[in-house]
């Protein structure tokens, strides 16, 4: 399960990618305890683990960084169109684990749908 940013290879995505959403829906309750729900966008949010190969480190993060700011085609895995999404990277954080493999953690959140 290659992952994939604007299509530079990163690595391997692991099991453990955690996929919701964020609701900017608007909940309130008023004096007597009735819900009114004024219903606005939402945004996918996604924070993928990937193990990468330790080698590429300073590669990987130099084309994250690059990405940083900018929409961009995150692509977790082909066989889970979950893990696929065009948005923003929020952070991320690699984790030299050893000479061979570290880890990666990267969170996207798309943009806004109506």
């Amino acid at each position: 399960m290659t992952m994939t940013v604007d299509g530079f290879v990163i690595g391997e995505c692991l099991v453990g990618t955690d996929v919701g959403i964020v609701d900017y829906s608007r909940k309130e309750r008023d004096e007597f305890g009735d819900i009114t729900v004024i219903e606005r966008g939402y945004t996918d949010y996604i924070t993928y683990r990937v193990q990468i190969e330790t080698v590429r480190s300073d590669e990987i993060r130099a084309q994250l960084a690059s990405v940083r700011a900018v929409l961009a085609v995150y692509v977790g895995t082909d066989k889970y169109a979950i893990t696929q999404v065009t948005g923003y990277l929020n952070n991320f954080t690699i984790t030299l684990d050893s000479d061979t493999y570290s880890s990666l953690s990267l969170e996207v959140e798309s943009e806004l749908h109506a």
